[in-house]
């Protein structure tokens, strides 16, 4: 009698079959990628970046010790709790009003939920192909140029002094923001049929 399983295999090695321990393998082609490892590095490197934009030791620690958790176990309730200590640091630590620090956190904030989400379904040793990160990186210029444009107008309307060179800035995402959406049109529009 043949059980499932072993047995099963040994009996068509025996046979002349296909044996368990010579299994085929399957080479899949891909585009230029990157190591997973790297992927599920990079929500930590966010959030030590964010502690670090602070300028404020117990932030930077609270930053390095949220970065190791969030990389050990990337999920979505850990990010969500890193996402606020990050708001919360924002708030907390500009209180002169919008700068680069706020600018910054505002990036760094909307790079964790990026980078955390790519981290939670990645494995460290798998390949991550650069044309997803590129495709994930396009829509993240275009959210964050409107992010960072809002921030500005937001500032300006609460009558923050906005310095010069950060609504300079603002515009100048928005027209990069634009940019990228025309580009992403003009790939995905379907081709023009004559006659």
């Amino acid at each position: 009698m043949i059980r499932p399983g072993r047995d099963r295999a040994a009996a068509a090695g025996r046979r002349g079959g296909t044996s368990a321990r010579r299994a085929s393998r399957t080479r899949i082609l891909s585009g230029p990628s990157v190591p997973g490892w790297l992927v599920r590095l990079s929500p930590g490197l966010v959030l030590v970046a964010a502690g670090a934009v602070t300028l404020d030791w117990p932030q930077l620690v609270v930053g390095v010790v949220l970065a190791a958790v969030v990389t050990a176990l990337p999920n979505h309730y850990l990010l969500g709790l890193a996402a606020a200590w990050t708001g919360l640091a924002l708030m907390l630590g500009t209180p002169g009003g919008l700068g680069w620090q706020s600018a910054s956190m505002l990036l760094l904030i909307h790079l964790l939920l990026v980078t955390g989400g790519l981290a939670a379904v990645t494995s460290w040793r798998t390949r991550v192909e650069l044309a997803l990160l590129a495709s994930t990186g396009r829509r993240l210029v275009v959210v964050q140029a409107v992010a960072q444009l809002l921030g500005v107008a937001g500032a300006m309307l609460l009558g923050t002094a906005v310095p010069l060179w950060l609504a300079v800035a603002a515009v100048l995402a928005l027209a990069a923001a634009g940019w990228v959406l025309l580009a992403g049109m003009r790939s995905e529009s379907p081709p023009v049929r004559h006659g």
